[in-house]
Order: structure tokens, then sequence, then C-alpha cells
């Protein structure tokens, strides 16, 4: 069963070419998401009272045509059918006339609050009104190289987590990584072209003042694999992909 919510692209979530910024769209998707579990009687408060809570693991997005700022948008939302020990979501923002503009498909853990052990899906005391997924054939080149170029051109640059990048959970929300990633990538070419489509993978939280190390290699002319690492330890990993024009 999908959920559907309307809302208008705020100008606080521009960029400097007037479109909005990724992050923000992945913020909006997810507040549809909680929106959707709070419809059902499944909110965060009462996941908290059973000490469960889900956990971001990965999202791989399609960017058809950016939206921009102060555009009427329709967010649609459903939970597919799990795979393992992943709950699965996807998202679709139209506009009104039904132009698709992003398509996601995301990967979510069930986490015991107390020991913080994964949960399998048969563990959610809830019911959830899954379904097959609509993306099929849509996102399947959507995903983050394993093999590199021996001679990639590599930058770094050190990001710490600071109080505005911290959520409830008093970890870097999910969305800051996205304005990492952003940050991470050669300014001109990034705002002239605009990024077509994104995997991004999670490995580790970061807590206010740690420090990530951040390394963005250039793959092809407009491809970038990004990485992250907390302490010596991988935090998290991503790939864009920017438009050809």
């Amino acid at each position: 069963m999908k959920y559907r919510k309307e809302l208008t692209a705020a100008y606080a979530d521009s960029d400097v070419s007037n479109l909005l910024k990724l992050s923000a769209i992945l913020r909006y998707m997810q507040q549809t998401s909680s929106e959707h579990l709070i419809s059902l009687e499944q909110s965060v408060e009462h996941l908290r009272e059973k000490n469960i809570a889900f956990l971001f693991s990965k999202c791989n997005i399609k960017i058809h045509r950016n939206p921009v700022c102060s555009e009427r948008l329709i967010i649609e939302t459903a939970a597919n059918f799990p795979v393992g020990a992943r709950f699965i979501r996807e998202y679709v923002i139209k506009n009104p006339e039904g132009e698709r503009l992003v398509s996601c498909h995301s990967l979510w853990v069930l986490v015991d609050t107390v020991n913080h052990k994964i949960l399998r899906p048969n563990a959610y005391p809830y019911t959830l009104p899954w379904s097959e997924s609509s993306l099929k054939g849509i996102l399947d080149d959507v995903t983050i190289p394993k093999d590199l170029p021996q001679n990639a051109q590599v930058r770094t640059m050190d990001q710490k987590i600071l109080y505005s990048h911290l959520d409830f959970n008093s970890h870097a929300n999910n969305s800051a990584y996205i304005d990492f990633v952003c940050d991470s990538l050669p300014y001109d070419e990034f705002v002239s072209r605009g990024i077509s489509t994104l995997a991004l993978s999670f490995q580790k939280e970061a807590k206010y003042g740690d420090i990530i190390k951040i390394q963005t290699m250039q793959l092809a002319p407009c491809a970038y694999k990004i990485t992250g690492t907390n302490a010596e330890t991988p935090c998290f990993e991503a790939y864009v992909e920017l438009n050809e024009k």
C-alpha cells in the first residue's frame, strides 16, 4: 500500500542553481515514511517504547529531473517485502502532472536499542502493508563499484561532526552524509552538471566531535566514488554520476 504526501519544495532547501538540494530530497522522503508509520500507529515513539528502532543502511537514488524550489511535489512511499534482515522502502517523487522526478530504493535494519543487535523482520511487533517494488529496471544500474582504476585521482578532506549534523539519535543524520558527498565533488563541475545517480551505504555511525576522513576518487569524467573513515574504521561509501550535460 502506497502512502502519498503533497508539499512545496522550500526556498530554504535550494542550492545556488535554485534546485532542491539532494540532502533535502532525502529529508522529505524520510519525513514521508515517518508519517506513513504514524498513520499505521507505528511512530518512532511507539517503537521506542518497545526498545526498537529503524536504522538507515543504504539507498540508491536516480534523479530524472531535479525538483526546483517552490515546485509542488507529490511523494509516494511503500514498504516492499523484506530481504534477509533488511527492510526495504521505495520512494517516488512526481509533480502534479505525473512527471517522475526522483526514484529511490532504500534499505533499513531493525535494531534493539538496548543491546544494539540487528533484529530480523519477524521480530517486528507490528504489521506492515508489504508490496512488490515498482522500481524494477529503473535503479538496477545504481551501485557502488568495487573495482577502482589504478591511477584514479584522489582528493581528501576532513569533516568534523558538529551540532548541526546531529539528529535525535545523537549521531550524524543520514541527510548530512549527502551534503558531505556533495561538498567533496569538484564545485564547478557539480554545479554545472548536477547529479544523475547516487548510491550511498553506511558502515558506522558518526557522533559529535568525530572527524571523518573523506576521499573522493574520480573514476570517469562524470563518475566519482567517495569513501569516509571514522578513526580508521569505514564509515560510509558512495558512488555519484553527474549528468553529461
